[in-house]
């Protein structure tokens, strides 16, 4: 069980998402979280991200793993990740 409340955030569609604080955070290097979303049944553990940061040539390389995703929910292995966080990010951080 988590000693924290998850933070919540909507996303397009309507779906609602819970993460919890980080279990590993390096920073610069690589974060660790928990992750699950409205979708998931109360009987799913909650699943795991890790994004490692990697410095390249005129900026940095983002990798991302998801894992222990429950069946049926892998719609962010087609296109979730990309269209809801990373080109968000980009237009964000290219402002700055």
């Amino acid at each position: 069980m988590h000693d924290r409340p998850a933070r919540r955030r909507r996303i397009r569609g309507g779906r609602r998402l819970h993460h919890r604080p980080n279990h590993c955070l390096e920073p610069g290097r690589r974060i660790v979280q928990t992750w699950r979303t409205s979708e998931f049944s109360d009987a799913d553990p909650d699943s795991e991200i890790e994004v490692l940061l990697e410095p390249v040539d005129g900026g940095t390389r983002l990798t991302l793993h998801h894992r222990h995703v429950p069946d049926g929910q892998l719609d962010y292995e087609h296109g979730g990740w990309q269209d809801n966080y990373f080109e968000p990010m980009r237009g964000y951080f290219s402002e700055r």
